[in-house]
């Protein structure tokens, strides 16, 4: 299963999603556990460390993955279809009219998780990558 499949199927937010897209986006920094408070850091070579963005809970924090040139569309809280959050992603070109050229979504249980998963879609465009 892909880590878009993942997060498209989790039920929730979780640490282990977030390491696993902090992976994806900074692979420069190494993620380490810290088992007694259920959170993690990230240690970079010289030895300074910082938390783990909330990727999978904070909007915020799920903001920050889309990348550069893709705009937030459409967000929708429950789909009427199947109840899960929506996300639609779009990327301007820098044509006459700012004509959209590209665009990505997500359909996952909270809208955090469907913004990640959107994000790694638009990120997977950008890189010429298969989207899942």
């Amino acid at each position: 299963m892909t880590l878009i499949e993942q997060i498209e199927a989790a039920d929730a937010g979780s640490r282990e999603l977030d390491a696993e897209i902090a992976r994806v986006f900074e692979p420069e920094r190494i993620w380490l556990p810290v088992m007694s408070y259920g959170h993690g850091v990230y240690a970079n070579a010289n030895g300074s460390a910082s938390m783990c963005p909330a990727y999978t809970t904070s909007l915020d924090a799920a903001m920050t993955l889309v990348p550069e040139g893709w705009r937030l569309a459409a967000m929708a809280e429950h789909d009427p279809k199947d109840g899960k959050s929506i996300v639609h992603l779009v990327r301007i070109g820098k044509g006459y009219g700012g004509q959209v050229d590209d665009r990505r979504w997500s359909n996952a249980a909270t809208p955090a998780l469907a913004l990640c998963a959107a994000a790694l879609r638009a990120r997977a465009a950008n890189n010429g990558d298969d989207d899942d």
